[in-house]
């Protein structure tokens, strides 16, 4: 798949086929994620790549994160809170969760940059995983969890960018429309 394809064709994906993935094929996808752009190349985020039983034990963490938000979802619209609550459940039936973290520092500076390189690691995964015919999602309500999830991993001294859950599509969602008004252009007129 050409890269302008894939960056354009790429959903999110929350609904899984109960079908494995093969290790290699997941090997690939996060190899992928390892050539993301890095300050300095210091490599600093980690990946978790999740399945079989101990995705099950990770997913009854994550399931818990809907009450630690119900004033928030007490807001959304009844179809979309009942669907968030629903996914929580069992995630989609995504069969794999990579867990991206990056260390907790006490460097403002620092930590900025691992949060982008860890952002952009996500973003290679996203694209090698749909070019590979997986979807996915990037779940920032687990982050609701992430002290539970810190733990159930022994990621002590690490912060929780993001869980990932995986999986072949059970189905893909219409392209949502893209919004022309968030690009400035300046300066363009001085030439």
């Amino acid at each position: 798949m050409e890269l302008a394809t894939a960056i354009e064709t790429r959903r999110t994906v929350r609904m899984f086929q109960r079908r494995p993935i093969a290790q290699d094929l997941l090997q690939r996808v996060v190899r992928a994620a390892l050539f993301a752009p890095n300050p300095h190349n210091a490599q600093t985020w980690r990946f978790d790549v999740v399945a079989g039983s101990k995705r099950d034990e990770l997913v009854k963490i994550i399931r818990q994160f809907p009450s630690y938000m119900a004033d928030l979802l007490a807001t959304y619209p009844a179809d979309l809170r009942e669907f968030v609550l629903e996914f929580s459940q069992d995630l989609g039936g995504a069969p794999v969760l990579v867990v991206i973290s990056v260390p907790t520092m006490g460097d403002t500076h620092v930590h900025k940059i691992d949060l982008i390189a860890a952002s952009t690691a996500l973003q290679n995964l996203q694209l090698a995983a749909w070019n590979e015919g997986l979807g996915c999602v990037c779940l920032t309500n687990a982050l609701w969890v992430e002290a539970d999830i810190v733990r159930f991993l022994g990621l002590e001294q690490r912060e929780i960018v993001t869980v990932v859950p995986m999986g072949y599509p059970s189905a893909i969602p219409e392209i949502s429309p893209r919004r022309d008004d968030v690009v400035h252009w300046l300066g363009f007129d001085d030439n």
